[in-house]
């Protein structure tokens, strides 16, 4: 249907592999979450890869040997992880036959990030889909969660999905820019979010956060901006937002439900643009309280 593949993200050759992971806990499965990441292997025509992350269940460690400690599972668990993990793959594989199975011991955040490190040596595109798990807390925004480690290590986009979130297709999709990325035209992934709107024939709403204080400090010229913006997208977006620093992450998600938005999109941003984009990180605080998707690059 389209020249370039959806997600092949690095402009690799088309007979590169595209993959679909989807990262879950067989212990506690989220089955829409899955169901939502084979809608999107399917619609892109990509491989389906299921990592069953099994967790680290321990009986207790040897004090003598603090810097080497001996652990005992307990019995019966990795195995149970094994079973559970093995027969949601089975039933998946039914309904999708580009599914394959992996599976791998440790910290949910830490087996994903290391499994995404192999996936993206191997070339291709990929797209990442975990479970939203975490809840807004201090220790969430402050120490991180899962969703935030996996978030700022990996290279590929990650998308997160609430429990309970059905797809329904995808047909709106908000992008979220700051002002210094309309100014010094660094649009983080939207060369993915083109292919993906493509591929799903979503229209894109853009929302600008805005610094007014940097914007009248620093003299930006955010009309001659805006127009160079327009001209150099690489498609044509359909409504556009302003936000300001002081619009709550509830206040955005609250419009982006009003409008019927099925994913919010915006990138990533290091601690030290964390202030330069939102003075209070609420990028963390848009992914912990997200009752819709957010895709985050």
């Amino acid at each position: 249907m389209h020249d370039t593949p959806p997600f092949s993200i690095y402009h690799k050759p088309i007979a590169m592999k595209n993959q679909v992971v989807v990262s879950i806990d067989p212990m506690n499965v989220k089955h829409s979450v899955i169901e939502y990441a084979e809608e999107l292997a399917r619609a892109a025509k990509a491989e389906l890869l299921i990592y069953s992350v099994q967790g680290m269940p321990m009986l207790g460690e040897t004090e003598m040997y603090a810097t080497a400690p001996h652990i005992d599972f307990v019995p019966g668990v990795v195995e149970e992880a094994e079973r559970i993990g093995q027969a949601v793959y089975e039933k998946v594989k039914e309904r999708y036959p580009l599914t394959v199975f992996e599976q791998g011991l440790g910290f949910q955040a830490t087996a994903t990030i290391g499994k995404m490190e192999e996936v993206e040596s191997e070339g291709g595109g990929c797209l990442l889909v975990m479970p939203k798990t975490g809840d807004d807390t201090w220790w969430n925004n402050v120490v991180g969660s899962t969703e935030i480690s996996v978030a700022s290590e990996v290279k590929c986009p990650v998308l997160f999905v609430p429990d309970g979130v059905d797809y329904s297709g995808i047909s709106r999709i908000l992008y979220l820019a700051d002002t210094q990325a309309l100014v010094d035209g660094k649009y983080k992934g939207f060369r993915f979010l083109r292919y993906f709107s493509m591929l799903h024939a979503a229209t894109v709403a853009v929302g600008f956060i805005t610094n007014q204080a940097k914007v009248e400090r620093e003299q930006l010229h955010l009309g001659e901006a805006m127009d160079k913006f327009h001209n150099e997208l690489p498609f044509q977006f359909h409504d556009e937002y302003r936000f300001f620093l002081d619009n709550s992450a509830d206040e955005i998600l609250q419009m982006a439900s009003l409008t019927r938005t099925d994913i919010v999109a915006f990138p990533y941003r290091e601690s030290s643009i964390f202030r330069r984009f939102f003075e209070n990180e609420i990028t963390r605080t848009l992914v912990l309280k997200a009752n819709i998707p957010v895709l985050v690059f």
